[in-house]
């Protein structure tokens, strides 16, 4: 377990931020809530094997990282 961390980046309204794990069991939604702009997200992440996350904003993929 690790901890994962993510800024949302600052605008003028709340959106929506969805974050997918894709590890050697699948894809799984780890997070998905309304966030402030600039707001700060932090919580433990458990993975299998390789990982990687998807981070979407409005249904948008912004960022993709290697874990």
């Amino acid at each position: 377990t690790e901890m994962f961390h993510y800024e949302v980046p600052q605008g003028s309204r709340d959106v929506k931020v969805r974050i997918v794990l894709i590890d050697s069991e699948g894809e799984h939604q780890i997070f998905s809530s309304v966030q402030a702009p600039g707001s700060k997200i932090d919580f433990p992440l458990s993975k299998q094997g390789k990982a990687k996350v998807r981070i979407f904003i409005s249904n948008i993929l912004v960022e993709e990282k290697e874990l």
